[in-house]
């Protein structure tokens, strides 16, 4: 599906929506999200700007609903690494740990790598503190991660 014809989709999924009567609520807000990433294979941030705009939500509540639901993507990407910065995980330097991957992958925290195989980003606590620190591959949370098992995590994903 070329561009023009994944906006003309959109455009249809808005007045579908809208007929629905706005602000929406959550679970129809995740719908038409998923629906929108089936159009693009993610949720782009201009996307979720016009959603908010066309279905009069505070951005925040889709940035919520983006960050609660793992299978909603802001850009294409395979795997979603996502590294604990809470207060217990930042003392056993969690913070080395996203300089390191940041340098392995070649990308900054919030980037996806060029290929598109990985994702990177920081979330606030795994709720696993006594185990940290914390790394989140997609929907596996490993415990106790070093810099040294960093290729060895990441291989397991190629």
């Amino acid at each position: 599906m070329d561009l023009i014809e994944k906006d003309n989709q959109l455009e249809q999924t808005f007045t579908y929506y809208k007929e629905m009567g706005t602000p929406l609520d959550q679970p129809t807000l995740i719908e038409l999200l998923r629906e929108v990433q089936d159009i693009y294979d993610c949720v782009p941030s201009h996307i979720q700007q016009r959603i908010c705009e066309e279905m009069e939500v505070s951005p925040a509540i889709i940035s919520i609903i983006m960050k609660r639901f793992p299978s909603l993507k802001e850009s294409n990407y395979k795997h979603r690494i996502l590294v604990c910065k809470g207060s217990s995980c930042s003392s056993k330097n969690s913070s080395e740990l996203i300089l390191a991957l940041e340098k392995k992958l070649k990308i900054k925290n919030g980037e996806t790598t060029p290929d598109g195989q990985f994702y990177l980003n920081t979330q606030y606590c795994f709720k696993a503190c006594g185990k940290g620190p914390n790394v989140m591959i997609d929907d596996t949370l490993y415990h106790h991660v070093t810099i040294s098992q960093l290729d060895e995590l990441l291989n397991k994903y190629k």
